[in-house]
């Protein structure tokens, strides 16, 4: 089931979280990661998750 401000669902899992305010600020960290793939964007929260040395990451602004 979505969470319906984010719109993901708990299969998004990731060691690390990154929690920038302005969905903008995701374009400034996709640069550092690997792989990186665009999970959802509604309203101001926009997200991806991509690897940074091999490790799993999610990024996730917060309006």
């Amino acid at each position: 089931m979505l969470e319906a401000h984010i719109q993901l669902d708990k299969s998004v899992n990731a060691k690390y979280a990154i929690m920038p305010g302005d969905p903008a600020r995701i374009d400034r960290i996709i640069p550092f990661l690997e792989n990186v793939k665009e999970l959802a964007y509604n309203r101001e929260f926009r997200s991806i998750s991509g690897y940074y040395k091999g490790v799993k990451v999610v990024a996730i602004s917060t309006g």
